[in-house]
């Protein structure tokens, strides 16, 4: 893990399991292609910012709930996927719109640091 990032997280507690989330520089390319604004890692439960968007948190943060339906390894038909995807939204909008506004400060007051 990059120096800079070890004092560059905060948690979170996600389902009732903590999660780290990371804010990145804009020129690290290591954790995240110079394409990319976030990325979810399920098996470390590590979450990772670089552009400090409502969206892109919020993107971020249905990857990690999705997680917990445990689908990765099924074989689902788009209808299924979609289905699934709009189940966890809809049961989970109030955690996730509550962790979204948890995690824009929490990256705000290490961005500022």
């Amino acid at each position: 893990m990059d120096t800079f990032l070890q004092d560059k997280y905060f948690k979170i507690n996600i389902n009732g399991d903590p999660w780290s989330v990371y804010l990145v520089r804009e020129d690290d390319t290591e954790l995240l292609t110079e394409d990319e604004y976030g990325s979810t890692e399920f098996e470390s439960k590590e979450i990772y910012i670089r552009k400090l968007t409502y969206q892109i948190i919020t993107h971020e943060l249905i990857h990690a709930f999705i997680f917990y339906t445990f689908t990765e390894t099924a074989e689902l038909t788009a209808k299924q996927n979609e289905e699934m995807g709009c189940e966890v939204v809809s049961w989970n909008w109030d955690k996730i719109a509550k962790l979204r506004e948890e995690v824009y400060l929490g990256l705000i007051k290490l961005r500022d640091e």
